[in-house]
């Protein structure tokens, strides 16, 4: 598989603003189809950041399926999210909880 996971975002924001789920084979790349299909109203002075997202091959499972099957780059606006925190580079559960938000979760219920 030659398409790496980043995160796409406004620098100045940071991702905790909002971030898209970007499937790309360079980061230069992953900038380029974060800035055209990113589907943020303050596009047109967005300075475009992205982190790659190692060791996350979970969010292979939220690419779109057709699209990775053809090595295809691709963006995924609406990524599945934690319930809590709403982060979405870890492992959501069944619970719709994150790690840490289902950690915290259990430590206040007992």
């Amino acid at each position: 598989m030659s398409l790496n996971i980043y995160m796409g975002y406004d620098r100045a924001g940071g991702p905790e603003t909002g971030a898209v789920l970007v499937f790309a084979r360079t980061a230069k790349e992953a900038r380029r189809l974060t800035w055209h299909e990113a589907p943020w109203p303050w596009q047109s002075w967005l300075d475009v950041a992205v982190r790659r997202l190692r060791e996350r091959d979970h969010l292979y499972a939220q690419a779109d399926a057709q699209k990775l099957a053809a090595d295809e780059p691709h963006v995924i606006d609406n990524p599945r999210s934690c319930g809590d925190c709403e982060c979405w580079d870890s492992p959501i559960g069944d619970d719709g909880l994150c790690p840490s938000c289902r950690e915290l979760a259990e430590e206040a219920a007992t």
